[in-house]
Parts: structure tokens; C-alpha cells; sequence
């Protein structure tokens, strides 16, 4: 599965382009140890999505219903 590569490599999946702006911001503050979140969306077949969400403590990756 290429998530959480596509994630790491700061392709975001299926989300508004604002929210991808600040998803490039969040990774680099969460580098620097600063408290934020990124999360990306990937879709598969039949409507399945897929999250992952990096927040300062972890990256988690997740189904919607698990949220």
C-alpha cells in the first residue's frame, strides 16, 4: 500500500487544496517539535477511504468509522 508513503512524501490524497497548504506548514512545524496535525485522505475501490493523521505524539493511519 503506497498511503503512507504518498503521506511521508507530502501527497495528501483526496482533500481541499487549502487544507494541503497547511498540511505542508504542519509537517515542517512537527518537525521542528511544535504541536500540530496533518491528516490525508486515500481513496480505493468501492468508496473505501483510508486517513492518516500525524499529530506530535504519532501517525496514525485509520478508516473514517475508526475516527
Amino acid at each position: 500500500d503506497r498511503s503512507l508513503e504518498q503521506f511521508l512524501d507530502g501527497e495528501w490524497g483526496n482533500i481541499p487544496t487549502d487544507e494541503k497548504e497547511a498540511n505542508d506548514k504542519a509537517m515542517i512545524d512537527l518537525d521542528k517539535g511544535e504541536p500540530e496535525m496533518a491528516q490525508g485522505v486515500y481513496m480505493y475501490q468501492g468508496g473505501v477511504q483510508v486517513w492518516i493523521i500525524r499529530d506530535i505524539n504519532a501517525t496514525t493511519v485509520l478508516f473514517p468509522s475508526e475516527y
